[in-house]
């Protein structure tokens, strides 16, 4: 290859080997070696180990945010260094001898809070709140100087995305509820964000594998993913009890990318062929519904499922639709893939639901319970309860079928431009065709 005959041909090129590296490092589970092999493609099952699409890009782009050469200090300019060479378990423990120096120095010499003395690795709601374990002993200076708490805030997201890039996912999570403990509630939200996206695709990843292993044979990375990994939203939304801002906030980045995810793979399903990735046919969403139902806490569902039976997102009007680089580019636009998405996850839904309303009517349900009870378990409310009520039922129903008339319609309109095209097209060679028989 020649060299880069501009700063930005070699900047380009350099971005481009980066961003491989990091693909082959930290979402192919055979790093690469299929493909180096000249095998023409790969895809799930054969060796991913990370949700295809989603949780690598969302890595790599919260990465990209921070380790950037304009840092503001040189300690700091020396850790993206780090990073920049893949050095990343350096970077980390580099992350938290910095900010242990600056709280340090920002407490002035008086010992510090207890809240900041939390094992990174762990994570427990209920932690004692008073006596000397209690968070009036000590000093926090996060919590009196801006420019501080700004600065380890944003030192301890690019930590927790590099945690997730080395699969250390629940102490990432762990890491900023700790913090935020640390942190008045109006400061909390960057860190409860981020807190709940990690964990959400780290559960998306879980739930994943857990609907893979049950309909594919499973290979033995599947199944650690599957069931060895912890899930973390339970706790995330656990942390945020009682604060209905941050709850609302956070259930409306998980349901973004649940119906982020559902198209993505839908999408995938096409384009690959692969029924695997295919949200009609796999245990995925079921399973997710499932989870989201009654694993996380019921704020959560409430939520959730408000935004799941929005209304349809209306189309843009011929103004917006003008300056909507999207149509440009021939994409399909953002209202059309939300009701593609949401209308998936409902069928999904609305299926599970009168599934177990037909296992209460039929006892299904009473023989689960008395199994459970005999053999010394406890049930839980998803062995026994109604996922929706009857009024839950004929809203999701309704929203389905509105989303679903978007869609079509969306189809046929698509279908029509097409077809006018075509015929434009063709009328356009007619006379062109008359000129080279008289010639």
């Amino acid at each position: 290859m020649e060299p880069a005959a501009t700063a930005a041909e070699r900047e380009r090129r350099e971005f481009i080997t980066r961003g491989t590296i990091f693909d082959l490092k930290y979402r192919c589970g055979a790093e690469g070696r299929c493909t180096c092999a000249g095998a023409p493609s790969c895809r799930f099952p054969s060796c991913f180990t990370l949700r295809p699409i989603i949780k690598g890009a969302e890595i790599q782009a919260e990465r990209n945010q921070y380790e950037v050469e304009d840092a503001p200090t040189a300690s700091i300019r020396a850790l993206v260094e780090l990073a920049k060479h893949e050095k990343l378990e350096e970077t980390v423990k580099g992350i938290q001898h910095l900010v242990h120096s600056l709280v340090t120095t920002g407490a002035k010499g008086a010992p510090l809070a207890s809240e900041l003395l939390e094992k990174e690795t762990e994570f427990t709601v209920g932690r004692p709140v008073q006596g000397s374990d209690s968070a009036a002993e000590g000093v926090n200076p996060l919590r009196t100087d801006e420019a501080l708490r700004e600065e380890v805030i944003s030192l301890y997201l690019w930590r927790a995305s590099l945690l997730v890039c080395l699969r250390r996912d629940e102490e990432a999570v762990n890491s900023l509820l700790n913090l935020s403990r640390s942190l008045e509630q109006k400061h909390r939200t960057r860190l409860l964000a981020a807190a709940t996206t990690w964990g959400c695709l780290s559960d998306m990843e879980i739930i994943y594998y857990r609907s893979l292993v049950k309909q594919y044979q499973p290979f033995p990375l599947s199944e650690t993913i599957a069931y060895d990994i912890p899930l973390l939203l339970p706790r995330v939304f656990d942390f945020m009890k009682g604060d209905d801002y941050h709850i609302e906030y956070c259930v409306h980045l998980v349901f973004s990318k649940e119906v982020t995810a559902t198209v993505s793979r839908a999408q995938a399903a096409q384009q690959h062929h692969d029924v695997t990735e295919d949200p009609m046919r796999s245990l995925c969403i079921p399973m997710s519904m499932q989870y989201y139902r009654f694993r996380i806490s019921t704020e959560f569902w409430k939520h959730f499922l408000s935004l799941l039976c929005m209304p349809p997102v209306p189309p843009p009007t011929e103004t917006e639709e003008k300056r909507n680089v999207a149509v440009e580019l021939g994409l399909t636009p953002n209202y059309v893939l939300d009701a593609v998405g949401r209308s998936m996850l409902l069928h999904h839904l609305v299926i599970y639901a009168d599934t177990r309303q037909k296992e209460i009517d039929n006892n299904v349900v009473q023989e689960r319970v008395t199994h459970l009870e005999a053999t010394g378990k406890r049930p839980e409310p998803g062995d026994y309860d109604v996922v929706l009520t009857a009024g839950e039922t004929r809203v999701a129903v309704g929203r389905m079928r509105q989303l679903l008339v978007v869609v079509k319609t969306y189809e046929e309109k698509e279908a029509a431009r097409v077809e006018g095209a075509t015929t434009s097209t063709a009328m356009g060679a007619e006379p062109e065709k008359e000129q080279l028989k008289k010639d």
